[in-house]
């Protein structure tokens, strides 16, 4: 069993466990070794590594019902800034701390959006029907394009 696994892939293969080794009383301790740097940490990476590049991970807008209530937590925030800022920069000459705080929040809602967008599938149209892109790599080519990608307006 072993032998047919050892030729088929680097993700089936194990290693045969040693017998643990025994402490003299003079001896330093034994050091074992943990899953953090062990075959399975790698295992679990290359594992993770391959849903991810393979589209295991990419949120298609037809199939999820957090997509739309991401949307609106960043319709929210979009609404608050467009209100707050004319506001702050106006009639305030120092900031209180709960509208720093609702600033920065805000802030980082669009920093986590501009990355929950690079996870989003978009559609591209064939002859009769509409196929969504599911690899990361093509879905962030495609929202970096430099003459009509949404990144450099969500830079700004």
């Amino acid at each position: 069993m072993m032998n047919r696994l050892a030729h088929t892939s680097p993700l089936l293969r194990t290693r045969a466990y040693q017998p643990l080794p025994q402490n003299d009383e003079d001896s330093p301790p034994v050091q074992l070794a943990t899953p953090r740097n062990g075959p399975t940490m790698r295992f679990r990476y290359n594992r993770f590594r391959h849903q991810l590049l393979h589209g295991e991970f990419t949120i298609v807008p037809d199939e999820s019902r957090w997509l739309g209530v991401w949307d609106a937590i960043v319709m929210v925030a979009f609404a608050y800034t467009g209100i707050a800022l004319p506001f702050e920069v106006a009639f305030l000459q120092k900031m209180p701390p709960v509208l720093t705080l609702t600033d920065y929040l805000g802030y980082w809602v669009f920093v986590v959006d501009m990355l929950v967008t690079c996870m989003v599938a978009f559609e591209v149209p064939r002859a009769l029907t509409t196929h969504h892109e599911r690899e990361p790599i093509k879905i962030i080519k495609h929202y970096m394009d430099v003459p009509f990608g949404w990144f450099w307006v969500d830079l700004l």
